[in-house]
């Protein structure tokens, strides 16, 4: 009597090695990064963009307020949101 297999032939003989297949791909993807390189989340990529894009924004505002001939006061609260999303952004690293 001749056995019939269904579905795709094994591709690793025990669990042990497709384990083993699988963390040798990620070292030979790790190996290609150069070197310095970080590895984060697309979300963390975003908030990261928000955070530089909020701290341009204020940047610009201060010079918009400089045009004008902001008064004392209302510059220093423009600098010191400022430096509070500069020490945001820095902390990504």
């Amino acid at each position: 009597m001749k056995i019939i297999r269904r579905g795709r032939p094994k591709k690793y003989c025990s669990a042990s090695c497709r384990q083993q297949a699988y963390q040798h791909r990620q070292q030979r993807v790790l190996e290609s990064l150069p070197t310095g390189s970080i590895i984060i989340p697309p979300e963390q990529v975003e908030e990261y963009r928000d955070d530089l894009y909020a701290l341009r924004c204020a940047a610009e505002d201060m010079v918009s307020a400089v045009h004008d001939g902001a008064d004392y006061s209302e510059m220093k609260t423009l600098c010191q949101e400022l430096v509070v999303l500069a020490r945001k952004v820095e902390k990504f690293r």
